[in-house]
């Protein structure tokens, strides 16, 4: 981690922060788009189809779990 990121990581403010002009940290967090984007790029560099989007991991992450023994309770809480 860079001396940067560290800073950053000691303060309050935005995990995700923008990109700025020249490929500069930005201060500001990360919108949803940029969010979108940066998956569909991500995707489409590994191969996956560009129907990839964020809740394409929240829906894996949450069947990763239930399969490994988690429950329902606990991975929706409004479920019933």
């Amino acid at each position: 981690m860079d001396q940067r990121s560290w800073d950053h990581a000691n303060k309050k403010g935005p995990l995700f922060r923008s990109m700025g002009k020249g490929d500069r940290l930005g201060e500001r967090a990360m919108s949803r788009f940029d969010v979108l984007h940066m998956i569909k790029r991500r995707a489409e560099a590994a191969g996956l189809p560009y129907s990839t989007c964020c809740h394409t991991f929240r829906a894996a992450g949450i069947t990763t779990y239930l399969r490994n023994g988690g429950g329902h309770a606990r991975a929706r809480p409004d479920y019933r």
